[in-house]
């Protein structure tokens, strides 16, 4: 796939194969009926698909608009594309050399510093996105992980005003939830997050002739905004790393999971086989989706719990044995 930015970074143009392409126009419904009622999903977010007619082979261009998860005035230090698997999963010299490299599984040495209360959040919306992308028989999937770790304005913002509201919350109450993420209910059929901003803004800034009612208009619409924002996007995009007592930490991680357009089809059965010849099944990417999310949702586990430990000589392979 071919990658590009607009102008103000804010989203890609990924390229896609027809299979693709196909693949996602026939789950299309699926996914916008899940994306509506899922305000605190992981999943990519995709705002369009298109077809281009070219006049030379292969005559059309298909590609998705999605969003960029890492904000562009974000100096991110640490970038990881996760999938719980081992084999082939480090970064080669040449991908470490690159402006802003990519790394792998295997170049984790460290842990996710999540506390209790997003520990919590965080894994039930992991469960429940794999869960669905299991249905519609995907895998091969990818959790990205961008972590920002320099002290800019907007993060010493974010973290005073967190560690006022996680200092107010322990007064209160112990095992309250400072930085209230909240999930809505699984009966929630009205459109939320971003879709249902969008029809809000539009109506209220379509009204400019309708006064001091176009001015609540605007300020009802920025506070549902607010109030509709992911869990995980309340810092710029992204959120703030919590220690075990739910105080902030000096982290902000940007998430999502991408590549989720690859169905488990009859060139990746024969893959899988032809792999588990040479390597472990718990090891290879390549395997059928009960078993891929069963693994990816153990690895995150394992790499947000408190157990693990501090330091980096953990062992890796420790996070997908519990999956076989």
């Amino acid at each position: 796939s071919s990658l590009y930015f607009t102008e103000d970074m804010r989203f890609i143009l990924k390229s896609l194969t027809t299979e693709e392409h196909n693949f996602f126009l026939s789950i299309l419904f699926f996914y916008y009926a899940y994306m509506i009622t899922q305000r605190n999903t992981l999943l990519i977010r995709f705002y369009g698909l298109y077809t281009v007619q070219v006049d030379q082979p292969p005559n059309q261009l298909h590609f998705v608009v999605m969003e960029n998860l890492c904000p562009a005035d974000a100096p991110i230090s640490e970038r990881y594309d996760l999938k719980g698997s081992t084999q082939g999963r480090e970064a080669t010299p040449q991908e470490r050399q690159k402006k802003n490299p990519v790394l792998k599984d295997l170049d984790f040495r460290r842990r996710l510093v999540i506390g209790p209360a997003q520990r919590t959040l965080f894994l039930e919306q992991l469960q429940r996105d794999a869960q669905w992308l299991t249905r519609n028989d995907i895998m091969d999937y990818s959790l990205l992980v961008c972590i920002q770790t320099e002290k800019t304005e907007p993060l010493r913002r974010a973290f005073a005003s967190a560690s006022a509201s996680a200092a107010a919350a322990n007064r209160s109450s112990p095992s309250a939830n400072p930085l209230s993420l909240s999930q809505p209910s699984r009966s929630e059929a009205t459109p939320t997050g971003p879709y249902a901003n969008l029809t809000q803004l539009h109506h209220s800034s379509s009204a400019g002739a309708l006064g001091t009612q176009t001015q609540q208009s605007h300020k009802s619409a920025a506070a549902a905004a607010g109030q509709d924002r992911s869990a995980f996007k309340q810092v710029n995009g992204g959120f703030l790393a919590t220690d075990e007592t739910n105080a902030p930490s000096n982290e902000v991680y940007y998430i999502g999971i991408i590549d989720i357009l690859q169905r488990y089809n009859s060139r990746k059965r024969m893959e899988t086989s032809l792999k588990k010849l040479l390597y472990e099944e718990s090891a290879i990417s390549c395997v059928e989706p009960r078993l891929y999310e069963k693994r990816f949702v153990e690895f995150f586990r394992h790499l947000s719990g408190a157990s693990l430990p501090l330091d980096s000589d953990w062992t890796f392979l420790d996070c997908t044995k519990t999956a076989k």
